[in-house]
């Protein structure tokens, strides 16, 4: 049976876009703010990598890639060069799940770049697919939490006070999630990814009233979810029923961060701050219900009493 969640989630925007890119995520055609610097952690492939593609398209100034596998770092280091010849780009091994790699990842940012407008947070593991919990693994389970909470917490301990202060910056924090942290029945309803994915969600909404109200703007942070792709991560858990649903572009979701980066960088948006999004959704659109999500506190997760 279907998660009634994820129908509702996916149907927020009457407009679901996936298979391909819509024009109105480039707009508006506003360049990134003067010398942009970002950086994202799980760069290697898929999802993050065409996050930094899309950023290195939009005139971004400086990109700092990070993973573990450093060779394909050294790969999409190449691709950015050929998409945007004035760009800067480092790169550095780093595993989010350790505190102290990410440490040094950030001593490294600030050596490199000196400033920070932005971090993107897409370093993900989803663990074997089982719906009984006695069939999981604990050490998998634990892997989950360790990147796909610790990481992000790691980011947010190490990068927000560099966001914070780097003079006139974007203040932009992008936690990569997923839809699949409000299901609770399905064809992947699994405790490793879905539960983990729900922890982030949560934990950018403590970011938000941790840190919104901070001079110049304060931060602004939000979860996005990237569609359902068909990356490397997917094509080795996913149950064969689902792999259908797994058509959306795997550029989508950087077209999207991009346009939010802009909109945000242009005074705009500030609302949507600690909530949850799917680049899926038509950006007009869920630009129209504002009103409706300040008012009603919507897009976050809340126990339901009535």
């Amino acid at each position: 049976m279907s998660d009634p969640h994820l129908a509702a989630l996916n149907n927020f925007t009457s407009t679901r876009h996936g298979p391909t890119i819509p024009a109105n995520l480039y707009l508006p055609s506003t360049p990134l703010p003067e010398g942009f610097s970002l950086l994202i952690l799980g760069a290697s492939e898929g999802v993050g990598e065409h996050i930094a593609y899309a950023y290195a398209r939009a005139g971004a100034s400086k990109v700092i890639i990070s993973a573990r596998r450093l060779p394909n770092l050294e790969r999409v280091k190449s691709e950015l060069h050929n998409l945007n010849v004035s760009i800067r780009v480092e790169v550095f091994s780093c595993d989010v799940a350790s505190a102290t790699s990410v440490a040094a990842l950030s001593l490294f940012v600030k050596e490199k770049s000196g400033r920070l407008d932005c971090v993107v947070v897409n370093a993900a593991y989803a663990p074997p697919i089982t719906l009984r919990a006695h069939l999981d693994q604990p050490e998998d389970i634990q892997r989950a939490f360790n990147v796909n909470c610790q990481g992000s917490f790691n980011a947010a301990h190490y990068f927000i006070p560099l966001l914070l202060s780097s003079p006139h910056g974007a203040r932009q924090f992008f936690a990569i999630g997923s839809m699949a942290g409000s299901i609770r029945r399905g064809h992947i309803a699994n405790m490793g990814y879905c539960v983990s994915k729900m922890a982030l969600t949560r934990m950018i909404e403590y970011l938000h009233e941790q840190y919104s109200s901070e001079s110049a703007g304060g931060l602004f942070a939000v979860t996005i979810h990237p569609g359902a792709v068909n990356t490397e991560m997917a094509k080795g858990n996913t149950p064969e029923s689902f792999i259908p649903y797994l058509v959306d572009d795997v550029g989508l979701c950087g077209a999207f961060c991009v346009s939010l980066t802009k909109r945000v960088s242009d005074g705009g948006l500030r609302w949507l701050g600690g909530r949850f999004v799917s680049a899926t959704w038509d950006i007009d659109e869920l630009l129209a219900k504002e009103t409706k999500i300040a008012e009603g506190d919507l897009l976050k997760f809340a126990l339901v009493l009535e």
